[in-house]
């Protein structure tokens, strides 16, 4: 899971846990955007807005990606 700012185009990486929750410490206030990938599932990006002491939820139900086959 990574949060970009939309600003800065800096990055912060998180990574789910068994339950599926992620958490950013100390991610910079303003327009952001959430993206979601792993392998064999299609990516998903959602915008957010970060703001100071509020906690943030964003919720993702990934799909299955195309099955690519070289030879």
């Amino acid at each position: 899971v990574t949060l970009r700012n939309a600003a800065t185009n800096r990055e912060l990486v998180s990574t789910s846990d068994n339950q599926g929750l992620y958490r950013f410490l100390n991610a910079p206030t303003g327009a952001a955007e959430i993206v979601v990938d792993h392998p064999g599932f299609t990516k998903s990006v959602r915008k957010i807005t970060v703001a100071p002491n509020v906690v943030n939820s964003a919720n993702f139900t990934l799909s299955t990606g195309a099955l690519a086959q070289e030879i």
